[in-house]
């Protein structure tokens, strides 16, 4: 058996995938008392309230963190040219204040095997991805955890159109794979009632209402107005507002009489809750609570999914590489350096592995590069160093570094010492990979990695590569020192 707890409990939905399979619920926590009530009515415990007001230390340990967590603004300091070297690199400020700081310091105190948050899409675009970033970085960086995240739409195992982002942590760098859905899932037909009160069907106000302003919209160009559902295939996303008129999910009921809303078991049906579980006798709080609610057949198979993971603990060897070097940080190097100009670029090698293993490693830089950093070439039979700073984007880390340039006879090169023991590119699961190197001023550079299958990409757009492929092959050649 493990123990899991569940924040921002709503109606229970999380819990009730995980108990399912097992799992003993320590600790729950959920503010609105009409939530409370239905969730006490089926688990037989009324959770806590505000979790702000609860102290972590009061928290009982426990092996999984389940949170379905509001979305809120982050404020997250942007990179300028004057704070890219930033010096600030903690989150203190960050997340204070947002109810996402209290599954951080639940989390940080507690420190559980694994964790599973669920929101909606829009998470990640929220605030410009402001958001997003900082939840990620605060999980990964700050606490440590691996975390894996995918974006699940729910209907290929409900009658339902509902994506929701879902983000799994794991204390240790196991493997963790996201269920895989059916392409084609149940239909509406499966969870329809045959005979239903006249109380859900439209009235002639607000059937009329409903068709005006679908008109008005429609002429405008726009695409808002009701949703006429098809019984043979899947619904749209039900949300918390379908208590006020329904319009998002309604069902026909032939020529000559208006469309109704969904009930109540329905929406329950809809997001996968069994006949069993008992839900709110008011149908305005049903509605409502249904809505905030979790697609529980996604949750469990995610949780199985989890639970695996927890039992194999495979090692991930890529888990870093794929978080540190991510394609999305192409284009802001391309812009950047159309921006800054000046850079450098190296293929990581085998040659640069020791430079991760000690403070003082070194890598070797071309000599051809000698302007990125000195006002003169080197000389022969002299020596030079310059120290740098060097803000590793993706990592979020500012090394202090040194450049030398060793004149002597039988090692004429210069090298990029003082790396850092906080930056892994140096090192076996980054060969192959490029090092990107983005002069801001004549003291301070922008570092980035990205995959080595995007050089000819990044030179390309940058016009560094001449058209001749024997010129590339031999500049390709000289990256590699």
């Amino acid at each position: 058996m493990f123990k899991f707890i569940d924040l921002f409990a709503g109606i229970g939905g999380i819990r009730l995938a995980f108990q399912e399979l097992g799992g003993e619920c320590v600790f729950s926590s959920e503010w609105d008392s009409k939530a409370q009530d239905v969730y006490e009515k089926n688990f037989g415990e009324r959770p806590y309230g505000d979790i702000t007001k609860i102290h972590e230390k009061d928290i009982p340990d426990h092996d999984i963190l389940l949170a379905g967590f509001p979305c809120q603004p982050f404020s997250l300091a942007g990179v300028s040219k004057k704070n890219a070297l930033g010096v600030k690199h903690g989150f203190e400020d960050e997340t204070q204040g947002t109810l996402f700081f209290d599954i951080k310091r639940i989390i940080k105190e507690k420190r559980p095997k694994a964790f599973l948050l669920e929101n909606v899409k829009n998470l990640k675009s929220h605030d410009n991805g402001k958001t997003f970033k900082v939840i990620m970085r605060t999980l990964e960086r700050e606490l440590g955890y691996r975390v894996y995240t995918k974006v699940i739409d729910a209907k290929g195992v409900l009658p339902q159109h509902r994506e929701r982002i879902y983000i799994v942590g794991f204390k240790k760098n196991i493997e963790f794979q996201f269920p895989t859905l059916p392409t084609k899932g149940p239909v509406l037909n499966d969870i329809l009632e045959k005979e239903v009160e006249e109380k859900y069907t439209l009235s002639d106000k607000l059937w009329n209402y409903l068709q005006s302003y679908a008109q008005k919209h429609k002429e405008k160009g726009n695409g808002f107005g009701f949703g006429l559902a098809d019984p043979s295939s899947y619904s749209r996303t039900l949300s918390a507002r379908y208590y006020k008129d329904g319009s998002e999910i309604l069902i026909s009921q032939g020529e000559n009489k208006n469309p109704r809303r969904l009930t109540p078991r329905e929406c329950a049906k809809l997001q996968g809750f069994p006949d069993s579980f008992k839900i709110a006798d008011s149908d305005w709080a049903a509605y409502k609570q249904l809505g905030n609610s979790v697609a529980v057949p996604v949750v469990k198979k995610i949780a199985q999914k989890m639970l695996h993971a927890l039992k194999e603990e495979r090692h991930n060897p890529n888990y870093y590489r794929g978080l540190l070097v991510d394609e999305n940080y192409l284009n802001e190097v391309i812009n950047r350096i159309d921006f800054y100009k000046d850079f450098y670029i190296k293929i990581i090698s085998s040659d640069d592995f020791k430079a991760s293993l000690t403070r003082s490693g070194s890598i070797t830089i071309s000599n051809d590069a000698w302007h990125l950093f000195f006002q003169t070439p080197g000389i022969i039979g002299e020596s030079k160093e310059k120290c740098i700073k060097i803000y590793w984007e993706q990592l979020e880390e500012l090394t202090h570094s040194k450049v030398k340039w060793n004149g002597n006879k039988k090692n004429l090169n210069y090298k990029l010492t003082h790396i850092g023991k906080n930056i892994p590119y140096f090192s076996e699961e980054y060969c192959g990979d490029i090092v990107v190197l983005i002069k801001v001023n004549e003291e301070e550079f922008i570092g980035y990695t990205v995959k080595g299958e995007n050089l000819f990409t990044l030179l390309n757009q940058n016009s560094v590569l001449p058209n001749n492929s024997e010129s590339k092959e031999l500049m390709v050649s000289n990256l590699r020192h």
